[in-house]
């Protein structure tokens, strides 16, 4: 549960900064930036490169798992 209010906020904040962008606003107040806690790609375990580039093998399941996890959704 705390993930999903940390993203919601992540993402009113994000919003309210593309607002003021787009508005020629400048936001004021403090921003908070905590090192010690992986940052939201690192949370999500997205790689540096774009997928795109990527080989099938670093983008796919394994058959195996694959199948384990269908069978897990019957």
């Amino acid at each position: 549960m705390m993930f999903r209010l940390t993203l919601c906020a992540a993402l009113a904040a994000l919003t309210a900064m593309e607002e003021a962008e787009k508005n020629h606003e400048v936001l004021t107040g403090v921003f908070y930036l905590n090192t010690e806690k992986p940052n939201f790609l690192e949370m999500l375990h997205l790689v540096a490169e774009p997928l795109v580039t990527l080989p099938k093998s670093r983008v796919s399941l394994p058959k195996a798992v694959l199948d384990e996890v269908m069978e897990e959704l019957r």
